[in-house]
């Protein structure tokens, strides 16, 4: 077989991934979005029966609920974009037999900028995670799930 096949065959098979993952992505934000502006719109959040009070705690708790799930959404999907850019690097090593290194030989690449910042909220999501805590001089790691 001709190389030049070869070669055009390794690249389509990198860019059909590509799309295959984001295309996921991309559906499950999209999904999960709709249903959440659904929800949303269905909430009664004033109820006349109830009491101030009780309308306001309700209020309240819906809100940290649909803020909560809109943050882990967005989360997620922001790990996921980092996930697949670093699984294109992987493929191009795999596939291709060329190494790159991000930070160094993509700067030309176009959305260079939108995937170092992807990558950048990454590390801070999961950074953020994990946080130190000394108790009784033993440092031990907090664990927050949010």
């Amino acid at each position: 077989m001709d190389n030049n096949l070869i070669e055009y065959t390794n690249r389509a098979m990198i860019h059909f991934d590509i799309l295959h993952r984001l295309g996921g992505l991309l559906l499950m934000y999209r999904t999960t979005n709709s249903k959440m502006q659904k929800f949303q719109e269905g909430i009664q959040w004033y109820d006349d029966k109830d009491n101030r009070r009780a309308n306001k705690d309700r209020m309240k708790e819906t809100g940290r609920m649909l803020n909560g799930y809109r943050q882990n959404i967005n989360e997620l999907t922001i790990i996921g974009i980092a996930k697949s850019i670093e699984d294109l690097f992987f493929d191009f090593e795999d596939v291709l037999g060329k190494k790159l290194n991000f930070w160094k030989d993509c700067d030309d690449c176009d959305y260079f900028t939108e995937m170092k910042t992807i990558r950048n909220l990454n590390n801070c999501i999961k950074h953020s995670m994990d946080e130190p805590v000394k108790v009784n001089h033993v440092r031990r790691m907090k664990v927050s799930i949010a």
